[in-house]
């Protein structure tokens, strides 16, 4: 006859504890981007994996965004549906409703701005558009002071001089020699590769060429269709919100 041993555990019997891995507590979400705060605000105490199921968006994108800013104009619209907010007060903190000149919804128009991808520019033209995003005519007009003939891309650079980042989405019209304006900062194309800068009449006395480039700065003496010279594609009226 064999005694068992009363402490042995029963092979077939599963601790609770066992095999069981602490309980993660969520980290709170915290940022010193003006745009990521806001987003941080509008959630609510929820978190990213709610927001990323809400818009398609990923977890790690939208942690970027809270990080650095929104840079795409579809997913801040994505993301202020989910949140029940204005893409503007997501943006500015100003809200649609604060503009007196505005038109109830029910009634406003709406503009299909294409998004483009740069690195498809060609002597051709801006090849297909990646997706199209509505925006009120309205509210384009009273922000950037036209609603028509409008696009989006994403920057493949930094522009210092207006301090807009690499990736950051954009509004753009297409723009010819004879439009250029002092100040006006454009999209060029130089040698099949693409350059942002500000357009000026004159060059500085004393200022290279390597100068230039350095200050983001395009003279009209430096236009044109040949080898290194630069050719216009499009004027940057604003950020994805904000004027330019």
């Amino acid at each position: 006859m064999h005694v068992c041993d009363v402490h042995m555990l029963n092979p077939n019997v599963r601790p609770e504890t066992l095999g069981k891995q602490p309980r993660r507590r969520r980290q709170a979400l915290s940022t010193e981007n003006p745009v990521g705060r806001r987003l941080i605000e509008a959630l609510s105490g929820r978190d990213l994996v709610w927001l990323s199921r809400e818009t398609g968006i990923p977890d790690s994108t939208l942690g970027g965004y809270i990080k650095n800013g929104i840079s795409r104009a579809d997913n801040a619209v994505q993301i202020a549906v989910a949140v029940k907010r204005t893409v503007e007060w997501l943006m500015t903190g100003r809200d649609l409703a604060d503009r007196a000149n505005l038109v109830a919804v029910d009634h406003a128009e709406w503009s299909s701005i294409p998004r483009y991808d740069l690195r498809a520019f060609n002597d051709e033209g801006k090849g297909a558009a990646l997706d199209h995003t509505a925006f009120r005519k309205d509210w384009l007009y009273r922000t950037l002071q036209r609603s028509n003939g409008l696009w989006l891309t994403n920057l493949l650079s930094d522009y210092t001089g207006g301090a807009i980042a690499e990736g950051e989405t954009v509004f753009c019209h297409d723009v010819a020699v004879n439009d250029l304006a002092e100040g006006h900062v454009c999209i060029f194309r130089i040698d099949g590769a693409i350059y942002v800068a500000r357009y000026s009449v004159r060059s500085s006395p004393g200022m290279t060429v390597a100068d230039r480039i350095d200050e983001e700065i395009v003279t009209a003496g430096e236009l044109g269709t040949g080898e290194g010279e630069f050719m216009p594609v499009a004027r940057i009226v604003g950020r994805l919100i904000g004027r330019i």
